[in-house]
């Protein structure tokens, strides 16, 4: 067995001393091997370094109470009482005034310094950390190496102090993290990865002539600086003397896995070219928007990156230019004789090529929110399967793709040549495409009921009237009332709409993201009805529309290396398969570990029996009938621990039967999806546990009026429609709507 084979068996042997043992007979006589073993283990065990918080204004915050009696803060100990009123606390001459995030082994500040009065970044070493004396050393030396380095493209480190509780201050950075940027923009531009990625190789030459290894470059500590367009190197905390590992952990690989060099994963000795390797998988994340290497864990990731070659990055994206495809091939050479063997080269290489970007004002990188882990990319022959992408974007690029027309509005940032050539590409005339900042290039000429309800007329002669702007919903006084902030700021709900009137719509949603779209049950024409919301943190997402599953299939190989599909409707048509088809898919930016599938005419019951005890989590159960045949997509997504019981046929009785069981066992209903082309009302649902307490409600057999009134009363009530869906009965059009809190976001 090799090393990470063996690293698998030791773990899933708890006892120390027959692991020992099992080590002892595997690796016999080969001391490398058994150190290669020892060292995943001694990673898998331990943290990695002091200083793993990226500072940027864009962490989250969090709030904070200041003490007033004189006494210690009780999550700071290492604080005293604070002598200014917007003050957490003080240190020194500091005064802390926003928490920027915490780390296992630190605690990262906004502070003020009173001396030099200029805004600072703090971080303070962990209170449980400061009693051990190699702990202490660790940080001392690491911090002072770190302050030792002066450049532009490396975060200046102002002073560190040794006291009871260490701490160092350092340059703040209003900006995002790189990996915040890619999240949010998609690949960027050639102009951009060629300048930010030189000014990083830079930093490195100038640390590596220090005899110093950053041992973890990755996105999350890559700052990019609002205003200046200048890439910083943070977060030194794992650096060391490349001849000194004194005060390192014996056995410890230090960094992140996914960005270590093949040696470093390995345990072995490493040089500055270790770090040019992580410069490598940086540059392939600036071009594809996604990282070299992933898997479902670090183990996983540790034996792709040894043993195998990332996917080709023209693969992904055509337009990179093959010089450019060489550098990053070289810099990840397995053999570091094979890399490039400094900084100063790859800078070099970059600028050689470099281009000043087309609109310098719409260079500066906007915020948005930390990322989640990396998950697997899976491969299973009868599903198509995603992999799980680094970040959320709060904001969104804008982006809008219709038939015969580009328009392509950039706001705030530039918006990537590459992602707008790939969305090019993806235009053909079975696709229309709406995005979650769209606009048309005229924006004079945009529906006026964008953002609003539709006020199309309803078969039953019914006119829906018009709901305001999604802008005027302002759910404060409830926030208020609550004493917390709401999650959904704000909803945008379509009613009884053509096809036409739906793609304005969702042209019209800037700063809110569709959660769910249906086909009115009983309807001759296709009559659609939708929800969106708005939240604290929404994400980039997109709509196609695909004429059938053949082009669905393209729309998937399309967008599956950046996006997720969280929503899917087959819109049926008089003789025609359901296969045959027109369907709406709901794509969101960096969403990871989804899976489609297409389960054909496969009974339903069978399709969603197996998802109760599963650790998959049904995004859309789309049901559709047409032609005499009954298909069904099912959209899951990789949710361990939130069990859920869902359902594909039910009538509107037995819905009403199963919520009020449900609600027995304090389970709540999460959403519901009216079935398409039935000629009753049909209903798939999913229940999840209510184990964070969500208030919520289900109303049935409303009129078009009584919804519009209702919504007004409970939107005063701090609820949003989660689910809606309306219905021909006994001649008439009603509307089913499941009501949520808007103090928890829904799942989607």
């Amino acid at each position: 067995m090799n090393e990470f084979e063996l690293f698998d068996a030791a773990l899933e042997i708890d006892d120390e001393r027959q692991r020992r043992e099992m080590l002892d007979r595997a690796c016999r006589d080969d001391a490398a091997l058994r150190r290669s073993v020892e060292s995943l283990l001694s990673a898998h065990r331990q943290a990695s370094g002091f200083l793993d918080l990226p500072i940027s204004l864009t962490m989250p915050t969090e709030t904070t109470t200041v003490q007033t009696d004189g006494g210690k803060h009780p999550d700071f100990p290492f604080f005293d009482s604070p002598t200014r009123q917007d003050s957490i606390g003080r240190i020194g001459t500091f005064e802390a005034l926003q928490l920027l995030g915490r780390g296992g082994n630190g605690i990262v500040f906004k502070a003020f310094d009173e001396k030099l009065h200029r805004i600072v970044a703090l971080k303070v070493m962990a209170p449980e950390l400061t009693a051990t004396s190699p702990a202490r050393k660790r940080f001392l030396r690491e911090a002072r190496a770190a302050a030792s380095l002066q450049h532009s493209s490396i975060v200046n480190v102002y002073s560190v102090e040794s006291g009871p509780f260490p701490y160092l201050t350092m340059e703040f950075i209003d900006g995002p993290s790189l990996q915040q940027y890619v999240a949010q923009s998609g690949p960027l531009e050639i102009a951009d990865v060629c300048r930010w990625g030189a000014q990083i190789a830079e930093g490195l030459a100038a640390a590596h002539d220090r005899n110093l290894l950053h041992r973890d470059i990755k996105p999350a500590n890559i700052l990019l600086q609002r205003g200046s367009d200048q890439a910083k190197i943070t977060d030194f905390g794992l650096a060391r003397a490349v001849d000194d590992a004194s005060l390192t952990r014996s056995g410890m690989i230090a960094g992140t896995p996914m960005y270590m060099s093949p040696e470093q994963a390995r345990g072995q000795t490493i040089d500055q070219r270790s770090d040019l390797f992580s410069l490598g998988s940086v540059l392939y994340v600036m071009l594809t928007g996604r990282p070299p290497f992933r898997a479902a864990h670090s183990l996983a990731v540790m034996k792709r990156l040894t043993e195998e070659q990332p996917r080709a990055i023209q693969e992904l994206i055509p337009e990179v230019p093959s010089w450019l495809v060489d550098v990053v091939s070289r810099l990840h050479a397995k053999k570091p004789e094979d890399r490039f063997q400094n900084g100063l080269d790859v800078a070099n290489a970059l600028r050689t090529h470099f281009a000043p970007p087309m609109h310098a004002s719409n260079a500066t990188p906007r915020t948005s929110t930390a990322a989640p882990p990396i998950l697997a990319e899976h491969d299973r022959s009868d599903a198509q399967v995603s992999p799980q992408i680094k970040t959320s974007g709060a904001s969104r690029g804008t982006r809008k793709r219709v038939p015969g027309v580009v328009g392509v509005l950039a706001v705030g940032f530039a918006i990537s040549a590459l992602a707008i050539a790939k969305i090019d590409s993806w235009n053909s005339g079975s696709w229309t495409t709406s995005s979650g900042t769209s606009a048309e290039s005229n924006k004079s000429d945009a529906d006026p009921l964008a953002g609003a309800a539709s006020t199309d007329t309803l078969e039953s002669g019914l006119l829906v009237q018009s709901e305001p702007p999604i802008q005027d919903e302002n759910p404060t006084m409830d926030s208020v009332r609550e004493g917390r902030d709401p999650e959904v700021l704000a909803s945008a709900v379509l009613l009884g709409a053509s096809r036409s009137s739906l793609e304005q719509w969702l042209s019209g949603l800037d700063d809110a993201v569709p959660i769910g779209i249906g086909l009115r049950s009983g309807s001759t024409d296709p009559t659609f009805d939708a929800v969106a919301i708005t939240q604290r943190n929404t994400p980039q997402w997109q709509a196609n529309f695909v004429k059938d599953d053949r082009e669905a299939g393209k729309d998937y190989q399309q967008m599956r290396g950046t996006h997720g599909v969280y929503w899917r409707l087959t819109i049926p048509f008089p003789g025609r398969k359901p296969w045959e088809c027109e369907g709406i898919k709901l794509w969101k930016r960096s969403m990871g570990n989804w899976e489609t599938r297409n389960h054909g005419q496969r009974p339903i019951r069978q399709v969603i029996s197996g998802l109760q005890n599963s650790s998959k989590y049904p995004l859309s159960i789309s049901v559709v009938e047409s032609n005499g045949e009954t298909n069904t997509h099912l959209l899951t997504k990789h949710r361990p621990g939130l069990a859920n019981h869902a359902y594909g046929q039910l009538t509107l009785e037995q819905l009403v039967q199963r919520v009020a069981l449900h609600r027995q066992d304090d389970w709540r209903l999460e959403y519901f999806q009216l079935n398409s082309g039935t000629p009753e009302a049909r209903f798939a649902a999913v229940f999840c546990e209510n184990n964070t307490p969500r208030h919520w409600e289900l109303s049935v057999g409303l009129t078009a009026p009584e919804f519009w009134e209702m919504r007004s009363a409970k939107r005063s009530d701090g609820f949003y429609p989660r689910s809606l869906g309306s219905y021909w009965s006994d001649g008439k059009v009603f509307v089913a709507v499941l009501w949520h809190d808007i103090y928890h976001n829904p799942i989607y």
